[in-house]
């Protein structure tokens, strides 16, 4: 899994995203479009929501599919060779350390899609508290909807390094053992026990790995990027709007607009972590809705260039291992129960707010 991280966010899929963005969403293609809307009569709301909520929108999606592609491609590649199940049997040793057994690696092998699926596959671990730690950790895998951030920060912030997407990668693995010892997991050394059948390993066709990377990309399309689109001109509209003396100004600056007053009001909480500035902190708060959403942020807002490298890895690190998403919470509450979601979810913050802070700190020293 490092190695498909590597490849489909840090190296070959950052050039090719890189390419598409300049070539879909590049500055030629907004002054052009800003030009002919001038010479329409449009005014300067007009011109600002195309040029930066639609083109850059469309910028956003464009940017993350060849990442996705590559992703989904390298994934249907190991899981028509037969790795896949044996990675269940060559964890369970690793994973009965901390009280777990092998089955909680699928849950983590699926959440790395997508959460809500990833969450609810936890039902094939017989054991009860096996089955609630698997769930509760579950999202701490950078799922599908986290990869654009991850993106986003190894591109405009560190510049590609490749070490970036496969350690934030790492950083939610270990949160799953860290959790595991936390809770209890089952009596340590004693996961589950459970049977699988290994298939022979065989050379993947290429005609079903085609077909599965097509199939998934589509998905990626007709949700993500729907999501994705969407909050940007949510995002742009948040940031082009101010209220003032109870009337509603539109095409003001994005310092002066209802998304500042929003990361303003909460930014003092991630000042010790690094990325206490207002859109940040808006993007953190957006993100609780949608992952995606914090990509949108990102792209209407141009933020990158805010963060300081040590910051910007701690604000990677909160976003992963903090709350999934709204259809995430809603999955681990059909599987926990409400009495027992809200600890979780506690849980979940608190972890990710000390783990950011502590990942600050020692990328300070290092970087």
């Amino acid at each position: 899994m490092t190695a498909v991280y590597l490849i489909s966010v840090s190296t070959l899929g950052k050039f090719l995203s890189d390419r598409l963005i300049g070539v879909i969403a590049g500055e030629w293609i907004r002054s052009r479009a800003a030009a002919v809307l001038l010479s329409l009569g449009a005014g300067r709301g007009v011109i600002s929501l195309v040029t930066e909520g639609v083109i850059g929108g469309v910028g956003l999606i464009a940017g993350f599919l060849p990442q996705f592609v590559l992703l989904y491609f390298m994934l249907s590649l190991l899981e028509e060779s037969g790795y896949m199940s044996r990675a269940v049997v060559m964890t369970d040793r690793l994973f009965a350390a901390v009280g777990l057994s092998g089955r909680c690696c699928i849950p983590m092998i699926v959440g790395s899609g997508c959460s809500v699926p990833g969450i609810m596959s936890a039902r094939i671990i017989d054991d009860r508290r096996e089955r609630e730690n698997a769930v509760m950790t579950a999202s701490f895998v950078p799922c599908g909807a986290k990869l654009p951030v991850i993106s986003l920060a190894a591109g405009c912030v560190f510049d590609g390094e490749a070490w970036v997407a496969p350690s934030v990668y790492l950083a939610g693995i270990a949160a799953v053992f860290v959790t595991a010892l936390v809770t209890g997991g089952r009596r340590k050394g004693m996961g589950s026990h459970f049977a699988v059948e290994l298939p022979d390993y065989r050379v993947p066709s290429m005609r079903s790995v085609m077909k599965s990377t097509a199939a998934r990309s589509l998905e990626f399309l007709k949700k993500a990027a729907t999501v994705i689109f969407l909050a940007g001109l949510f995002v742009w509209a948040l940031s082009s709007v101010a209220l003032s003396g109870g009337i509603f100004t539109v095409g003001c600056p994005a310092d002066e607009s209802l998304l500042a007053v929003i990361g303003r009001f909460i930014s003092p909480v991630f000042m010790p972590l690094g990325f206490g500035f207002w859109e940040a902190s808006a993007a953190t708060v957006m993100g609780l809705a949608a992952k995606e959403e914090l990509a949108a942020v990102f792209g209407v807002l141009d933020a990158a260039g805010k963060f300081s490298r040590a910051g910007a890895y701690s604000f990677l690190v909160f976003n992963i291992l903090n709350t999934p998403c709204a259809a995430a919470v809603s999955a681990m509450k059909q599987e926990l129960g409400g009495r027992k979601l809200l600890p979780a979810l506690v849980y979940q913050v608190v972890f990710a707010y000390f783990s950011a802070f502590a990942a600050y700190s020692l990328m300070k020293l290092i970087l």
